[in-house]
C-alpha cells in the first residue's frame, strides 16, 4: 500500500503501543504524501491511549507535552520527533478555529470524521493496511482535494481550513472539487478571525507550491478577505507574475505584491507580520521594479550597486510582468559587470575610512561623504579603483570643500 517500509522509529512507536494493549495508526500528511511517493517531513500517530497512558509506555523516552490539551504528545524516537495524538471528538467551534471542548475517544472512525480533507483522513497500519472511510486514497489518484463531509460547516468550524485547502492544492498541483471550491468562496469571509502569523505561514506554503500560479488565478479573491489592497481584476497577471518566479519566500512575494502602491507595503508587512528582512528584501525587489532599466554603464553600476542582492530578481519580476525594455541588455552589461568584479559598494573600494584618517582627512561626516564621492568616481571609471588614485581624489575633494 505505501511504496516503502515506514521508518524503524515509526514501527517502534507503533509496537509499542500495540504491546501495552493499544491501537496506533499513521495519519495525516505524512501518510498523505507515502501515499503519493514524496518524501515524509512529518511522521504522526494516533491511538486509543489517553495522554497519562502514552506517558506510561513511552516513559523510557523523552516526552513533550506539545498539544496535551487536545491529546498530542511528542515523542523522541531513536532521534525521530513523531506527534502521537488520542482520537478525539471536536466540541462546537466558537472562534472559527478551536473547539470549545475536545474529547477523548476510542473511535478510530470518530477521531477520522473529524478531519478537514479526505486525503487528511485516512489511516494506515502495516498489518491492518490502510483505513479509508472517505475515499481519500481515489482523490489521492484523481488529485483532487475534497472536505470530509460538508465543506460549508467544515469551513465554518476552523477558517483556517481555507487557506490550508489552497495550500495543499498548489503543493500538490491538485484541483479543488466543486462544492469545496464553492465554500471556500462562500466563507472566506471568516478569515477575518484568523491571526497573522497563521495566514502569513499558509500564503507561504501557498506560493511555495508548484501550482501557485493556478490557485492564485483561481482563489485570488479569496485572498482578498485578508489583503484588500490586492486586485483581484487583475488575477491573471499576479498569478502569471508569480508562477515565473524563483519560489523562494521574497520574490515570490514581490510578485503578488507587485501592483500595490510602495507607499502601502509597510502598513501591509506590518499587518501580516513580515519578518525584517523579508519585508526589506520585498521592499528592494519592488522599488527597483518599478523604476526604468537604466542603459548608460556608469547608471547600471549604480544601479547594480543599491539593489546588488537583489538584481536579479527584479530582472526577472519585469520580465514576469512584460516589462523587457532594455532588459537583455541590461542583464549582458550587469554580468559583465560582475565577471570584471567591477567595485559595487564602499567595502569595495580601494580606500576606507581609516585610510582617509591616515591622509589627514578629519574625522567626522565629511569621511561619509568623501567616500560616497569616491565610489561615485568608480562607477564612471572602475580603473580608478587604486588606493593612490582615490587618496589623490579625496584629497582634492578635502581641499575644495565640495
Amino acid at each position: 500500500m505505501i511504496d516503502h517500509p515506514l521508518p524503524e522509529p515509526v514501527m517502534l512507536a507503533i509496537d509499542s503501543l500495540e504491546w501495552a494493549s493499544f491501537e496506533a495508526y499513521l495519519v495525516g500528511g505524512g501518510l498523505r504524501d507515502a501515499l503519493l511517493g514524496l518524501k515524509v517531513e512529518d511522521y504522526d500517530l494516533t491511538t486509543n491511549a489517553t495522554p497519562e497512558e502514552m506517558k506510561h509506555v513511552f516513559s523510557g523516552y523523552r516526552v513533550y507535552e506539545t498539544g496535551i490539551a487536545h491529546g498530542t504528545l511528542q515523542v523522541i524516537v531513536e532521534g525521530l520527533p513523531i506527534e502521537i495524538t488520542t482520537y478525539r471528538s471536536d466540541g462546537i467551534y466558537t472562534d472559527h478555529r478551536h473547539p470549545e471542548t475536545v474529547r477523548f475517544s476510542k473511535s478510530l472512525e470518530e477521531d477520522l470524521a473529524r478531519r478537514d480533507f479526505t486525503v487528511n483522513a485516512m489511516a494506515y497500519h502495516p498489518k491492518k493496511g490502510l483505513i479509508d472511510l472517505y475515499h481519500g486514497r481515489e482523490d489521492l489518484e484523481n488529485r483532487c482535494l475534497r472536505s470530509v463531509g460538508n465543506p460549508l460547516e467544515r469551513f465554518h468550524e476552523d477558517a483556517l481550513r481555507i487557506l490550508r485547502a489552497l495550500r495543499l492544492a498548489s503543493k500538490l498541483d491538485f484541483r479543488i472539487e466543486g462544492a469545496t471550491s464553492e465554500a471556500l468562496y462562500k466563507e472566506s469571509h471568516l478569515l477575518e478571525h484568523i491571526a497573522s502569523e497563521r495566514i502569513l505561514k499558509e500564503l507561504l506554503g501557498l506560493l511555495k507550491g508548484k501550482a501557485a500560479g493556478r490557485i492564485l488565478g483561481d482563489y485570488l479573491g479569496v485572498l482578498t478577505t485578508v489583503i484588500p489592497e490586492l486586485d483581484q481584476e487583475n488575477a491573471f497577471l499576479i498569478a502569471k507574475a508569480v508562477e515565473k518566479m524563483d519560489n523562494a519566500s521574497y520574490p515570490r512575494l514581490a510578485a503578488l505584491f507587485h501592483q500595490i502602491p510602495l507607499d502601502q507595503l509597510k502598513s501591509l508587512f506590518r499587518r501580516l507580520r513580515i519578518d525584517k528582512r523579508t519585508a526589506g528584501k520585498v521592499e528592494d525587489v519592488l522599488e527597483g521594479y518599478h523604476q526604468p532599466l537604466p542603459t548608460a554603464l556608469p547608471d547600471i553600476r549604480r544601479f547594480a550597486g543599491r539593489y546588488r542582492e537583489v538584481l536579479w530578481d527584479i530582472a526577472d519580476l519585469k520580465e514576469a510582468t512584460g516589462d523587457t525594455e532594455h532588459l537583455a541588455s541590461f542583464r549582458s552589461e550587469v554580468q559583465r559587470i560582475f565577471d570584471r568584479m567591477e567595485p559595487l559598494s564602499l567595502d569595495e573600494l580601494a580606500v576606507d575610512g581609516e585610510d582617509l584618517l591616515q591622509a589627514g582627512i578629519q574625522n567626522g561626516p565629511e569621511v561619509g561623504i568623501i567616500l560616497d564621492k569616491l565610489l561615485e568616481c568608480v562607477y564612471e571609471n572602475p580603473m580608478k579603483n587604486t588606493r593612490r588614485a582615490l587618496l589623490k581624489y579625496a584629497k582634492k575633494i578635502n581641499k575644495n570643500g565640495s
